[in-house]
């Protein structure tokens, strides 16, 4: 019988040691991955740059105002790519003739000739055309309108039922509209930022032309486009790692919006033509240690800490829960380390904490509950002893 005891007092000293051996490193390698670690703190840290972040702000202003400013402002002018529909019905030759506008912004007309339609809206060309028709006849009657719009597109792309290109109605078009005429976000979309990339800026300067050739670099734009769609390179919300001469993105987070404190929804802001809105996916955290199913959850829109917990099945019996480790990637490769309280979380004395893409949420064992834990498997797995609830 003695010899019965010492056996279990030494198994259950190897399973301490092997649990004491298997929990810890879980939270040590991330960290021997990153030299730079920060200590343990309460609240998260901000990993974007503070400079990043506020010239993101001010640009965000800056279109604010002027898209706002310009809301009264007159129809759309027609442009390259658009294909118009024009009929004179006194001129056989000109009866319901469709023409696309070319890149340089003109279009060919028998009798007419070439005219430069840039900046024109239909009224405008309405009374060119019957201006230039004069001398074949006395008040001809012109009708114009665009068939199809191709100039006053915006792109709606990356976590989106349906992303594509979708036409403006009018100027006070926002990119909330857009969204939901893409359908609206998908389940794996961002909870905390839209991007959006203006026709009016290449690399932070207001663009002198309204070609898309000046405001848009195609080459990269696909695959920054690609990147952002797929969660890409961001940090603190804002997109990094651009290329020179690069569309240069704004952010809009989310987590910024208070509409009871009156504060600036961006999402209302008016969409230009050739803007192009990029949804984000979530990404994913990884949740280890004392849970039930350790592994990646994906982030869906809300998704906290305590949530993320409770996708991998929640927390073991032993299981610390009153510290639980945020462990988040910065800027430039550094570890912030910081903690939440999940008891206090769930009796609603402290907040939670929204995750973050690529955030590392490490569950330790509780040193108190550590020993009746392993008590209970021992007894469980070799039914030692009468039966334990």
């Amino acid at each position: 019988m003695r010899c019965a005891f010492v056996a279990v007092g030494l198994l259950i000293i190897s399973l301490l040691g092997g649990g004491c051996a298997a929990s810890h490193p879980a939270a040590d390698s991330t960290q021997k991955s990153a030299p730079n670690v920060s200590p343990v703190t309460a609240d998260p840290p901000a990993t974007g740059s503070q400079e990043e972040a506020s010239a993101n702000l001010r640009r965000l202003a800056e279109l604010w105002k002027q898209r706002t400013r310009d809301l009264s402002g007159s129809d759309y002018p027609i442009g390259p790519g658009d294909v118009l529909q024009i009929s004179v019905p006194s001129i056989e030759v000109l009866k319901n003739r469709s023409v696309r506008v070319s890149g340089d912004n003109t279009i060919a007309l028998p009798l007419v000739g070439e005219i430069q339609v840039e900046a024109m809206t239909e009224p405008r060309l309405r009374d060119a055309l019957a201006q230039r028709l004069n001398k074949y006849m006395y008040d001809p009657q012109v009708e114009v309108f665009v068939k199809e719009y191709r100039s006053r597109q915006v792109a709606v792309t990356g976590a989106v039922d349906k992303p594509g290109h979708y036409n403006l109605t009018g100027r006070a078009d926002t990119i909330l509209d857009m969204i939901m005429l893409a359908g609206g976000l998908r389940d794996d979309a961002a909870a905390d930022r839209i991007v959006l990339i203006p026709a009016e800026f290449n690399d932070g300067v207001p663009s002198k032309t309204e070609s898309p050739r000046a405001t848009i670099n195609k080459s990269s734009l696909s695959e920054e486009t690609l990147a952002m769609s797929s969660g890409g390179p961001f940090h603190d919300g804002l997109f990094i790692g651009r290329a020179p001469g690069s569309p240069n993105p704004v952010v809009i987070s989310l987590s910024n919006i208070n509409l009871a404190n009156d504060s600036i929804n961006y999402l209302d802001m008016p969409v230009r033509p050739r803007d192009v809105i990029v949804v984000p996916s979530g990404g994913s955290v990884m949740v280890e240690g004392w849970v039930r199913n350790p592994g990646a959850v994906k982030i869906t829109p809300g998704l906290t800490v305590l949530g993320a917990v409770a996708a991998v099945g929640g927390p073991l019996f032993a299981a610390n829960t009153q510290s639980v480790q945020i462990i988040r990637s910065g800027q430039r490769g550094e570890k912030f380390v910081f903690e939440s309280d999940l008891d206090q979380i769930v009796q609603r004395r402290k907040p939670d904490l929204a995750v973050q893409q690529d955030d590392v949420i490490v569950v330790d064992y509780s040193r108190t509950a550590i020993v009746p834990y392993f008590f209970y498997m021992l007894f469980n797995r070799f039914g030692i002893g009468a039966g334990i609830p």
